[in-house]
């Protein structure tokens, strides 16, 4: 981790295309309900900016949007990490319709969400 922050090692690449993407977001875990925005997404997993985090390994459901057209997507994750007091990253473990649209966009480049 030293080497890649020094700048001396790169990172390994990630397994799916990220997209900058703020979106309402609800996230439903055993320590109960909150309201968040995503920051990114990718069909492998999102980043949820919210002061408040589920703990490492918590299994949650995420219901994003509305999108411009009302819709709502929902996911089942684990969290994957927490970044204390500015949001957490978590791994889909599935997700209805959502890893669809956003295989589409690794592969054309480009986010198309209902609208």
């Amino acid at each position: 981790i030293c080497q890649v922050a020094a700048g001396k090692v790169s990172p390994p690449p990630r397994s799916h295309a990220r997209f900058p993407l703020a979106i309402p977001v609800d996230c439903w875990s055993d320590e109960g309900r909150m309201v968040a925005a995503t920051e990114d997404v990718s069909a492998g997993g999102a980043f949820i900016a919210s002061p408040d985090s589920p703990s490492i390994g918590s299994r949650v459901r995420l219901a994003f949007g509305p999108m411009p057209d009302g819709s709502r997507y929902m996911a089942y994750g684990e969290v994957a990490w927490v970044r204390e007091g500015r949001g957490f990253g978590v791994r889909f473990v599935a997700n209805l319709g959502l890893r669809v649209v956003l295989r589409r966009a690794s592969e054309t480049g480009h986010l198309a969400l209902a609208s």
